[in-house]
């Protein structure tokens, strides 16, 4: 398995009819590449922003290495298009939440370990944390170039919706794993 080989499987699942569909069925298939995948991706750290951890981004498919460490939860946000994870390393706990019609509200959890794969619609709102002692790392797909996609956040605790930006990440997210936001200015 090498990166290419990635680039191209998942581009192509990308441009079907069904792309989440068709993306979630490719990243099931490299189930037993694991490892092969992790190595592949070793050079990017998995953490960072967005166009940091990208290792192909085009109008059709963007896609990154992630990287979720212990006591790091993220702010509820959504992707402002599908998504679908294949994690590779670790315990992740996806915290599911529905949109009401002034705040969002927690409907599920899911618990991903490596191989398993978490398909999301277009619209899917979920808080991300590392379940594990050791680091989460993952194979994120989006439908689109994700940095210049119109996307949503929310206030860890008053769940009010905010524009994402990467400074109103950085601040809810320091907010969600319990640090001063303040701290760094």
């Amino acid at each position: 398995m090498h990166v290419l080989d990635l680039v191209t499987d998942l581009a192509r699942a990308a441009a079907q009819n069904d792309p989440l569909g068709a993306t979630t069925t490719t990243l099931r298939s490299y189930a037993g590449e694991i490892d092969a995948i992790l190595k592949e991706l070793a050079f990017l750290s998995g953490l960072g922003s967005d166009p940091e951890q990208s290792f192909y981004r085009s109008p059709e498919v963007s896609l990154l290495k992630v990287k979720f460490i212990p006591g790091h939860p993220t702010p509820p946000h959504d992707h402002g298009t599908w998504a679908a994870i294949l994690l590779l390393a670790g315990e992740e706990r996806n915290t599911v939440y529905q949109r009401e019609v002034d705040t969002v509200r927690e409907v599920n959890e899911v618990v991903l370990r490596p191989g398993d794969v978490l398909p999301m619609r277009q619209g899917a709102i979920h808080v991300v944390e590392c379940a594990s002692s050791t680091p989460t790392v993952g194979l994120h797909v989006y439908g689109g170039d994700l940095p210049i996609i119109p996307r949503s956040i929310w206030h860890p605790e008053t769940f009010e919706e905010h524009v994402h930006t990467d400074a109103v990440y950085a601040e809810l997210k320091a907010i969600a794993a319990g640090e001063d936001a303040s701290a760094g200015r």
